[in-house]
């Protein structure tokens, strides 16, 4: 009896074996289909995509001297996405120069930097930060926006922009003839077809002037310094705008 119990343990101990290893093989075989598709996409893609298309970039000369870069964030490449003549491209190496508001990109073939043709480029992320292209054709003459990327810092109803910029000074020092770039951001409100800049606390109120008295006394709710965390205020003053216009 012990005997027929034994056998019968190891031939369900076998068979569980059996299974486990072709549930493992069949998940490689799987997971090695899936990889190979992706390879081999990567490869029809490869220097032939559109992406790579663009114009050589020439790269801002800078010297150990200056202070910053023209550089969104950082002037080293960010992983991101681009949608590029209607195409979405995963994984991209990105630099944005935002004193001449060009998405540039490397070529991970010749590793040469690409400037992109900015009206195919739709949106970008980069950094923690989506850009999408605006068209001054969509603003009211008193905006002054401009064409060009925008930082979408509030999504909603109302929504709520950052025109990312820098402006080169100049400081003779030591006879050296010194570059600082200097941040100089400008921020808009897009709600009923307008854009509408702000800035200063009253700029905002202005802005959301059909629910002035909601959109104050939230603001009065927000305990943080205005000027030092305008972006974040101005994005939760958007939202609540929404709130407000729901109710």
């Amino acid at each position: 009896m012990n005997g027929g119990r034994a056998a019968v343990f190891i031939f369900f101990f076998s068979l569980k074996i059996v299974m486990a290893q072709n549930v493992v093989l069949n998940t490689w075989v799987l997971d090695s289909s899936v990889n190979r598709a992706v390879q081999i996409h990567s490869a029809a893609i490869g220097e032939n995509s559109q992406l790579y298309n663009g114009s050589q970039n020439k790269e801002t000369e800078l010297r150990s001297y200056d202070t910053g870069h023209p550089y969104f964030v950082t002037n080293d490449w960010s992983v991101g996405n681009i949608n590029y003549g209607n195409h979405t491209y995963q994984g991209a190496y990105i630099l944005y120069d935002i004193i001449l508001d060009k998405v540039i990109i490397e070529n991970p073939y010749s590793n040469n930097r690409i400037q992109l043709a900015k009206d195919k480029v739709s949106t970008f992320s980069m950094a923690g930060h989506n850009f999408v292209r605006l068209d001054s054709g969509q603003s009211s003459s008193r905006s002054n926006m401009g064409s060009g990327f925008y930082d979408v810092l509030y999504d909603g109803a109302a929504k709520f922009y950052a025109r990312r910029t820098k402006e080169v000074e100049i400081k003779i020092e030591n006879g050296l003839r010194k570059k600082i770039f200097v941040v100089k951001n400008r921020y808009f409100i897009f709600r009923d077809k307008a854009f509408l800049p702000v800035s200063s606390k009253s700029s905002v109120l202005d802005a959301f002037e059909d629910q002035r008295a909601g959109i104050k006394s939230e603001m009065a709710n927000i305990k943080m310094p205005y000027r030092k965390n305008r972006e974040l205020i101005i994005s939760r003053l958007a939202k609540a705008y929404d709130e407000l216009k729901a109710k």
